[in-house]
C-alpha cells in the first residue's frame, strides 16, 4: 500500500505572520513548477536557521528537513507575548511545508512524510507490505517566557 501523510495545521497569535519570528531545522527548498509540482531540484536554504522575523517573507514551500536529532523542531516566537509554539517531528516525517495565507492572520507548519505529488514521482513515498506497519510523532508545545 503507497503511503503519505501529512499534517496541515495553521497557527495564530491572533496577529498577522509578519509580527512573528521563525526558527527552521536544518534544510534545503524543494524547487516547483508554476503547478506547485516539485521538479527535483533542491537548494540549501538557511535564511531561518535562527529565529529570524518573517516579515513580508511569502511561504508557499515545501523544506526536506536533514537530520541532526531524532526530531526536527521548528519554532514560532511571538515577542510581544513572549510565547513560542515550538513544532517536533520525527525524522520519518522528513518534509516541512510552510505557508502563509494571503490574509496573513496565521501560518501553516505542515509535517510530511513525502513532498506533493509523491504518488506519481515516488520521492520518499512509503510502500508497506502486507503485515508492515508505519510510526512517526508530530508534537506541538507551548513555552512560555
Amino acid at each position: 500500500m503507497p503511503l503519505g501523510i501529512g499534517w496541515h495545521p495553521y497557527f495564530t497569535f491572533q496577529t498577522i505572520a509578519d509580527e512573528l519570528q521563525l526558527q527552521l531545522p536544518s534544510c534545503e527548498t524543494l524547487d516547483t513548477d508554476q503547478q506547485l509540482i516539485p521538479t527535483g531540484k533542491q537548494e540549501k536554504f538557511t535564511k531561518f536557521k535562527n529565529l529570524t522575523a518573517i516579515g513580508n517573507h511569502d511561504f508557499d514551500t515545501c523544506f526536506q528537513l536533514k537530520n541532526t536529532s531524532e526530531f526536527f523542531e521548528t519554532r514560532l516566537y511571538y515577542a510581544a507575548k513572549q510565547t513560542t509554539i515550538i513544532l517536533e517531528q520525527s525524522e520519518n516525517f522528513g518534509y516541512l511545508q510552510v505557508y502563509t495565507p494571503p490574509h496573513r492572520n496565521s501560518i501553516a507548519l505542515e509535517p510530511m512524510t513525502c513532498p506533493a505529488n509523491a504518488f506519481n514521482s515516488l520521492q520518499n513515498l512509503i510502500v508497506l507490505s502486507p503485515g508492515n506497519s508505519f510510526e512517526g510523532s508530530i508534537r506541538v508545545s507551548l513555552e512560555l517566557c
